[in-house]
């Protein structure tokens, strides 16, 4: 039987449509930018990122850098290439990236910005 809108009765049998966590903000057919278990400030930031185009800017960014570059690179040489003050958002683009089939890992090499052995990444 079809119910009114508003009607309560789904919430009477202890059920919700609402969420009681913010969802992930999510992008179609990628993992989630939030954990389920990170803070409300983490969704909201994530959230921005990508409301805001920066994501998707940086995306087109690296990925262009990398197939104009043909070389396998850290994250941190791609931030400090690229002109990226921050490696970390770098390093969380090459995971949209790799998802969406646009970069492989290519192995582990010494980076030539901190001397530790790291993932290698490549434009597909």
């Amino acid at each position: 039987m079809k119910q009114p809108a508003g009607d309560s009765s789904s919430c009477q049998l202890g059920l919700s449509l609402e969420p009681e966590q913010p969802m992930p903000a999510r992008v179609p057919n990628r993992a989630p930018l939030a954990r389920s278990t990170d803070p409300t400030t983490s969704h909201r930031a994530a959230e921005q990122v990508t409301r805001s185009g920066r994501r998707a800017s940086l995306n087109q960014s690296i990925l262009a850098f990398l197939r104009a570059s043909g070389e396998a690179l850290t994250y941190r040489e791609i931030a400090v290439r690229i002109g990226q003050s921050d490696a970390v958002d770098v390093m969380r683009r090459l995971n949209d990236l790799r998802q969406s089939g646009s970069v492989e890992k290519c192995g582990e090499r010494n980076c030539s910005v901190n001397g530790n052995a790291m993932t290698t990444w490549r434009a597909r």
